[in-house]
């Protein structure tokens, strides 16, 4: 007889099986689940050698999948230097960092500094190239919103990307001035083209994706959706994959935000398709930028932010180069997504949709919406109709919510709506868009589940679910945008050893002891990567 290698009993076993059924214990051999059932079961299968775990009543559920962060961006985030509300509520505290960040650098190298959020700061206002010329004035200096949108240069910055007065702004992006001289700020296409010049060199991103990889080992996310950085990403992970130094599990988007199309083309070109890799890397959609974020007022919406009436954000593309290159990709059989996060983009993504399906059938093409933030009941038909995907992130409405209810008032109702994915079939999948927000699944959760701001405040309540329902949606649902629910997403025989176990039971808990749920015990592919116990 064969003994398992690792049995874990005396759990609360949340299976995500198609009856979410909950069990007692289960066991692992090799890479795969071998047994899901009660504890006697589990006691008859252990081994001299087999490792056993006593959950004392805590549940045990299938890892967690962020259907959209940036694994790069997430490394960076923890490398460099942190601009956030949490350490930075004025200007002056942002150049207090950045000078105490660049002491340790030499001159003339990159500094860069992450997360910064306008709305927090004294005076609500974004910080200029002067004030990070003052901060750090023999460094070259960039300065990332936390929407990972928009930012600002130093003078520095700006002269080395050969940017100045006479550049003009790129479609679908701003330079902005005063007084027709740059200020340092840029947003969109303008941002992501001017930060392109500044790439991280190949150690940078594998010193940055060794530290994301361990962060998101201790928070039990076993397997990501990388939204897309750039073909450096591609390079360094592949080789960390190749000597088993990456143990994330990672799909990755077909993008690169500062030249978007093109990158598109280059892997047409090459037929470096959809599907391509494994089940511990493996390439995933073509992605496009539509529109942009709303703590910058560049979502593109339908009707005008509540607060100013004058703004309705902005488009990247037009409509017919949207429905071009979706329908090519289309054509070629790769998966297609889109960043949309206000409904005019959602609506122009859709448009773009039914074209690429009318010269070609849908079949099970599993297209997604990434954000799919701001909708209305005629979006959500048009979405169950062609059987699309949304990749929401309810953490948004936590961490970002007083915003939204101020920029769009009685429309966060429809926002990051998952309840009403759910009453019509329609297959959502969680996210958190990290570093945008942070990628603790548990406050996730609490977002899904209690729909309050970090403030207290009430947003969209009608869209709460349940926490099973929203254990679904971080799971098996996140397996299926990615053409793996087959192998992963829930706890079931034959199916990978992705798994996690909790310090609480899940079930019956109290949604607001969510944000205080800790991930104990992480294994993935039957290889414990956090350990806890």
């Amino acid at each position: 007889m064969i003994y398992p290698d690792y049995v874990i009993k005396n759990a609360q076993v949340i299976t995500v099986d198609r009856n979410n059924s909950i069990k007692d214990a289960l066991a692992v051999y090799g890479d795969k689940i071998v047994y899901v059932g009660d504890n006697d079961g589990a006691e008859r299968c252990i081994g001299r050698k087999t490792r056993v775990i006593d959950a004392q009543g805590n549940s045990v559920l299938p890892g967690f999948i962020d259907a959209h962060m940036h694994l790069a961006h997430l490394g960076q985030d923890l490398k460099w230097i942190d601009c956030s509300s949490r350490v930075a509520r004025t200007i002056d505290d942002i150049k207090r960092l950045i000078r105490e960040g660049a002491a340790g650098y030499p001159k003339g190298s990159v500094i860069r500094a992450f997360h910064y959020d306008q709305t927090s700061l004294e005076g609500g206002r974004h910080p200029t190239r002067y004030d990070l010329d003052e901060a750090a004035p023999d460094h070259i200096v960039i300065l990332t919103h936390l929407s990972y949108h928009m930012g600002t240069f130093n003078t520095r910055a700006l002269e080395r990307a050969g940017v100045d007065a006479s550049t003009p702004d790129p479609v679908g992006g701003v330079y902005a001035r005063e007084n027709g001289v740059l200020t340092g700020f840029a947003m969109e296409n303008a941002f992501f083209r001017t930060a392109g010049q500044f790439p991280v060199t190949y150690e940078e991103m594998r010193e940055g994706l060794l530290l994301a990889d361990a962060h998101l080992s201790k928070l039990g996310v076993t397997s990501i959706h990388d939204a897309g950085n750039g073909a450096l990403f591609l390079r360094v992970l592949s080789n960390l994959k190749a000597a088993s130094q990456i143990n994330t599990r990672v799909y990755a988007m077909i993008l690169s935000p500062e030249d978007n199309m093109e990158f598109i083309d280059k892997f047409s070109g090459i037929g470096f398709h959809t599907g391509i890799g494994d089940a511990s890397f493996k390439m995933g959609p073509v992605k496009l930028l539509l529109d942009g974020a709303m703590k910058g007022e560049t979502a593109a919406l339908l009707e005008s932010y509540s607060h100013n009436e004058n703004s309705f954000g902005m488009l990247s593309f037009d409509q017919d180069t949207v429905n071009e290159k979706i329908l090519k990709a289309h054509l070629d059989d790769y998966q297609v997504t889109a960043h949309a996060l206000g409904d005019r983009a959602i609506v122009q993504l859709l448009d773009a949709y039914e074209n690429a399906f009318g010269v070609k059938a849908a079949k099970d093409s599993r297209f997604r919406i990434e954000h799919c933030a701001v909708v209305n009941d005629d979006i959500l038909e048009r979405i169950k109709s062609m059987s699309l995907i949304p990749v929401i992130q309810p953490v948004f409405m936590f961490e970002l919510g007083d915003t939204y209810n101020k920029f769009i008032g009685g429309r966060v109702d429809k926002t990051k709506c998952a309840k009403s994915f759910a009453e019509r079939g329609i297959t959502a999948c969680f996210s958190t868009d990290c570093p945008v927000c942070g990628p603790d699944p548990f406050v996730n959760l609490y977002a899904a589940c209690v729909r309050k701001t970090a403030t207290g405040a009430p947003i969209g309540r009608s869209q709460i679910v349940s926490i099973y329902d929203a254990i679904r949606m971080y799971t098996l649902n996140c397996a299926y945008a990615a053409f793996e629910d087959d192998i992963k997403g829930s706890l079931e025989p034959g199916k990978l050893a992705d798994l996690i176990i909790v310090s609480k039971p899940l079930g019956g808990l109290d949604p607001e002891e969510l944000r205080s749920v800790r991930t104990v015990f992480t294994m993935i592919g039957g290889k414990p990567v956090w350990d806890a116990c």
